[in-house]
């Protein structure tokens, strides 16, 4: 939820945290995250935690899809990109284009790695700065921005790639790093908590550098660039299987129900003033629209 600056931050974001580390925690049995490690902070404050698997699709996201139609048009979209480019090695990003994505960092890898080229593939508010520091770098002909792409043009596209690198430092799973290691693709990521915990049976260590160190970055990169060792589908979890674990998880979890319910009671008193609240904040912000209407100069 968005909540602008100013004191509606102070009241929304208030009443928030009351309702998601206090209230929440206390009326809900279990709290299940793609990651335990995901949100520390939050997870500390229920009684039980456990893990809802993050699944793919394995038909979907194959090494296959090279043959494809669309990997076929990939294949020779990134043999012309790497000769004009003059390039040996593709890198594919798949990712919202966003600040706390840290794509800026990869751009900056781009311009230590003289015969790789990056592919972009994604959309978001950060486009227009990142195409600018790519264009006043010297690895400005090397990168390409693909936008948004999905279905079986998104799948081919991991297909196709040399190598895939996630940079993000804020992740709660990645999903795309599922989506790269189940077509195949070699993939480098950032020794962040999440990562190492959702991807450590699946990658080796030398698959992850140390975060915010630029150069360890691009020695990784090289490292899986120049290995032979493939992800290994068969360690990812498929619908079926993550599914069976959510079940499994449901028939563990134990009620402590003398507290649940004291919360539980209290319900109908919540929701009253939640919605006495929204009444009052419409009629509040009605007042002001005809406040300024009354204000504005007649024709």
């Amino acid at each position: 939820m968005y909540v602008p600056d100013g004191p509606a931050r102070q009241l929304f974001g208030g009443l928030h945290r009351i309702c998601h580390h206090n209230f929440l925690p206390r009326i809900s049995d279990c709290i299940l995250t793609p990651t335990k490690t995901a949100e520390p902070d939050l997870t500390n404050r229920w009684r039980q935690t456990g893990q809802c698997l993050t699944d793919i699709d394995l038909g979907s996201f194959h090494p296959d899809n090279k043959s494809t139609q669309w990997g076929q048009l990939w294949m020779e979209r990134k043999h012309e990109f790497l000769k004009t480019t003059d390039s040996q090695h593709l890198i594919i990003c798949v990712s919202r284009l966003t600040r706390e994505k840290n794509i800026e960092e990869l751009l900056q890898a781009m311009t230590q790695l003289p015969n790789c080229a990056l592919w972009l593939v994604g959309d978001g508010n950060h486009r227009c700065e990142l195409e600018q520091i790519s264009a006043q770098s010297n690895a400005a002909s090397r990168v390409k921005f693909w936008g948004y792409q999905k279905g079986k043009a998104l799948h081919a596209a991991y297909a196709v790639a040399d190598v895939f690198v996630c940079p993000s430092l804020t992740e709660t799973f990645g999903q795309t790093v599922n989506e790269a290691l189940a077509s195949e693709v070699k993939v480098a990521l950032p020794r962040v908590s999440v990562f190492v915990e959702a991807y450590g049976e699946c990658l080796p260590s030398s698959a992850y550098w140390q975060p915010n160190n630029l150069k360890a970055m691009v020695e990784t990169i090289r490292t899986q660039l120049n290995t032979d060792r493939l992800p290994d589908r068969s360690k990812l979890k498929s619908w079926n299987r993550a599914c069976l674990s959510l079940l499994k998880q449901y028939h563990t979890i134990q009620v402590p129900a003398e507290e649940s319910l004291w919360f539980l009671s209290i319900l109908p008193l919540w929701w009253l003033l939640t919605f006495l609240f929204a009444i009052c904040l419409c009629v509040v912000s009605a007042f002001s629209l005809m406040r300024h209407k009354s204000s504005l100069p007649s024709n």
